[in-house]
């Protein structure tokens, strides 16, 4: 693990992309972050699930919360990644993803001003009926946390959009680990830039 500095990097944050570059260094054990950024804690994807996430917040979709699919006994839960971005790079990421994974993905969008009342998503079961649920984005929770010192951040934050990138399939080998679903989002993401340069 790296040296860990103190919180106060993050409130002189000058923009989301100020943000997630903090978040990248975060992920690779340099600095300490908000709760609300989730670090991958299991050995076994840590690699993988950290490299998915960095590239993802290369491309300024900051990331927040995650669950990496597994199956386990009677319980088994999706994939998903929740994060946020400017209003026109969340929707070049939902289109991205969409159109790489197709059927494997549920991508959903939530502007700043209503989006409150989308169904939950099943994200966890039990015994094949669901446990667990990932309803509407909280920007309380998600966003609000990174408020700061500096307006220019501030201002990207009120427009900034919610997203979640939720798998659709449920795992069904025991200890099955879907890691692949943030390896083909990542590629998505970077395929659609590299498609949009090339235009």
């Amino acid at each position: 693990m790296g040296t860990y500095a103190p919180l106060k990097q993050w409130p002189t944050a000058k923009n989301i992309d100020h943000l997630t570059r903090l978040t990248i260094r975060h992920l690779d054990g340099k600095i300490s972050a908000p709760k609300v950024v989730e670090t991958p804690g299991h050995p076994r994807t840590n690699a993988a699930i950290r490299s998915s996430l960095t590239d993802l917040n290369w491309f300024e979709l900051m990331t927040t919360r995650f669950q990496h699919a597994q199956h386990g006994g009677s319980e088994s839960r999706r994939a998903y990644i929740t994060g946020f971005a400017l209003p026109a790079a969340a929707r070049e990421f939902t289109e991205d993803i969409s159109h790489a994974l197709g059927e494997d993905v549920l991508v959903r969008l939530f502007p700043p001003e209503g989006g409150e009342d989308v169904e939950p998503v099943p994200v966890g079961r039990k015994d094949g009926v669901p446990s667990e649920w990932l309803g509407a984005f909280d920007r309380e929770t998600n966003i609000h946390p990174f408020y700061g010192k500096h307006d220019s951040l501030n201002r990207e934050l009120d427009e900034a959009w919610g997203i979640q990138i939720i798998s659709t399939r449920w795992t069904e080998a025991a200890n099955d680990r879907d890691i692949d679903f943030f390896h083909r989002v990542e590629n998505a993401v970077r395929d659609g830039a590299r498609d949009r340069r090339a235009r």
